[in-house]
């Protein structure tokens, strides 16, 4: 809808990204998840001016490189941006951090995943994060038949704990995915969630699990050790060293649906 005033013309709708509003909206929208996220490591949204690189918002302002330019690969979403993923190359990687491992060979520490994704229907396993090119820590997944996975290693031992969704998840549509790990070094303190809704999953344990080493892997988002490459759209993906509650989530979907106009 186009509005005439006596002035310049005045279209309706969602600030450009890149605008002095567009800017403030989405500074808004980061000040208020990374309060929500309480202690974040990595919070990474598209920005219009990304080509082989990206920042993260967090203080930390890691450095994402890109396997190839993402110039052309960003959509508008509400007042944000969402980067396209072609499922066989396209990945994104951080150099190690110890702020990146939760666990150091004999406790582990909490931790929550939170992503904005709009995944395809696929038969391979398709990546939104994962600090686990060998050697392995955590990985945050979605499963051949479209369960979602979160994974903890220990990878001195060769053991894994895991949950998996009972159920796939839809597909062709934006979702707010997250998983959270209150610590406990067992799989019974893994969680999952879609759209702030806690999910029926099943347990994966291994009694001889003691935790997640601090190893030398690097992040990965939209790929794990350079293959089982995401598909479809990404907009959000953030982590924490917090177990975030439901209500926490239900706050995290709330600021989603207002800045990225959804209804989820």
């Amino acid at each position: 809808m186009v509005i005439r005033t006596a002035g310049p013309i005045i279209r309706s709708g969602f600030p450009r990204a890149g605008s002095a509003i567009g800017d403030q909206k989405r500074d808004e929208f980061i000040a208020a998840l990374l309060a929500i996220m309480g202690d974040p490591r990595l919070l990474w949204l598209p920005k219009g001016a990304d080509t082989t690189t990206s920042t993260d918002d967090s203080r930390y302002a890691a450095t994402i490189t890109w396997d190839a330019t993402v110039a052309a690969r960003k959509s508008t979403l509400g007042s944000g941006l969402s980067q396209s993923f072609n499922g066989t190359a396209n990945r994104g990687t951080i150099p190690d951090n110890d702020r990146y491992s939760f666990g150091d060979g004999t406790v582990d520490q909490a931790f929550s995943i939170v992503a904005l994704a709009n995944p395809t229907l696929g038969t391979t396993i398709r990546t939104l994060i994962a600090k686990y090119q060998n050697p392995y820590e955590w990985r945050f997944i979605l499963n051949a038949n479209e369960t979602v996975n979160i994974t903890l290693r220990d990878n001195s031992a060769a053991i894994s704990v895991n949950q998996v969704t009972n159920a796939a998840i839809t597909v062709g549509a934006w979702s707010l995915l997250g998983a959270t790990y209150n610590g406990s070094r067992s799989s019974a303190g893994l969680a999952i969630y879609q759209n702030a809704a806690l999910v029926a999953s099943t347990a994966a344990a291994d009694a001889l699990y003691i935790s997640m080493d601090n190893t030398s892997s690097i992040i990965e988002i939209g790929a794990e050790t350079n293959d089982e490459f995401w598909a479809d759209s990404i907009a959000l993906i953030g982590l924490c060293a917090k177990e975030l509650s439901i209500e926490d989530m239900w706050s995290i979907k709330a600021l989603v649906n207002a800045f990225f106009d959804l209804a989820l």
